[in-house]
């Protein structure tokens, strides 16, 4: 074995043990319905909103806009919650808000579920307007949520598959224990020891989303295997496989 291949075999070592973990986590909530609901966070109306997320559970909230693209709402909220793999039908935590706060104000409290066969969507809506008044405002807002986080595009935009990518992946390291500055240190080490996993991801990134777990466990099982078999192993793979493509290619052409 020469200097480059034992290098090798330690940066693939290095990258199974440190980024396998964020990488299955972002194939896993990608097959299990992750594009589409990546597609309704970047389509909701209202300015960034805040996500956070924890094994197989994603949540993202977001104040609701009126009138102008960058005004806000300030009685309306929405909290959407994807849950699957292993939290498949583990709901957040619901408590209906009282009817009026120590103010008087009324408030009114929604949730709606929808469970499918590898995720279940939540989506509670916290809002000053009562359910008509809501509807009127925001109309089909909540049907279309649904709807497109059932039934994504085949082919979505690439903006959509990226869109929780800090969520799934930067934010799974917590190095330094702290605040805003702690905060900002545990992205930067987690964007160099992940290094290794970032040149993956754009792979798992770009496949269509029933086939990003059999080509992450592809590539796991193919680092495994270069890393424990022997290299004259691999070329005897290689010879096997050479034959097998010039035989199959005679036998088209007779």
């Amino acid at each position: 074995m020469n200097r480059r291949e034992s290098w090798m075999k330690v940066i693939i070592v290095y990258a199974l043990i440190v980024c396998t973990g964020f990488l299955f986590a972002y194939a896993e909530f990608r097959a299990c319905g992750g594009d589409g609901f990546s597609a309704v966070v970047v389509s909701l109306p209202g300015a960034q909103g805040n996500v956070w997320s924890r094994p197989s559970v994603v949540t993202w909230e977001q104040r609701l806009s009126e009138g102008a693209p960058d005004a806000y709402d300030g009685f309306s909220s929405l909290t959407l919650t994807l849950s699957y793999g292993r939290q498949l039908h583990v709901l957040p935590p619901f408590e209906p808000l009282p009817s009026h706060d120590d103010l008087g104000r009324a408030w009114y409290s929604r949730r709606i579920t929808e469970e499918g066969e590898r995720s279940t969507l939540c989506i509670d809506v916290r809002t000053r307007l009562s359910d008509q008044a809501f509807e009127e405002r925001y109309p089909g807002l909540l049907a279309s949520i649904v709807q497109e986080a059932e039934n994504p595009l085949l082919f979505g935009t690439l903006r959509a598959r990226v869109a929780l990518v800090h969520a799934l992946s930067i934010n799974r390291y917590s190095i330094f224990p702290g605040g805003a500055i702690a905060a900002g240190l545990n992205e930067l080490a987690s964007m160099v020891v992940g290094l290794p996993g970032w040149v993956v991801l754009p792979l798992l990134t770009v496949v269509l989303f029933w086939l990003v777990l059999p080509v992450f466990w592809t590539l796991v099982t193919s680092g495994i295997l270069y890393v424990l078999l022997p290299p004259r192993a691999w070329k005897w793979t290689g010879d096997a496989l050479r034959r097998t493509w010039s035989a199959v290619w005679r036998r088209k052409s007779m």
